[in-house]
């Protein structure tokens, strides 16, 4: 998607905290806040208390996608 395009559908708000490295949550529930195909760059979730999840465990250090199915293979080394 060109950086115009996404512009028109998403907004300037959302380019802004992409620029900045300010992670974007989009919540599925809401149908009126966002009206693009999946942006490889944002953090979907289902509902607003996933969100809150999302946003405690990022808080606390933990990156998404190691929340999220499916979960990578674990590999365990012996020291």
């Amino acid at each position: 998607m060109k950086r115009r395009d996404f512009l028109k559908v998403v907004g300037a708000p959302h380019q802004a905290c992409l620029d900045a490295g300010i992670p974007v949550i989009v919540v599925r529930e809401n149908k009126s806040c966002l009206n693009v195909p999946e942006h490889p760059k944002f953090i979907y979730v289902e509902n607003y208390i996933e969100a809150a999840g999302m946003i405690m465990a990022m808080k606390a250090g933990v990156h998404p996608s190691t929340v999220r199915r499916p979960l990578a293979h674990t590999v365990v080394r012996k020291a």
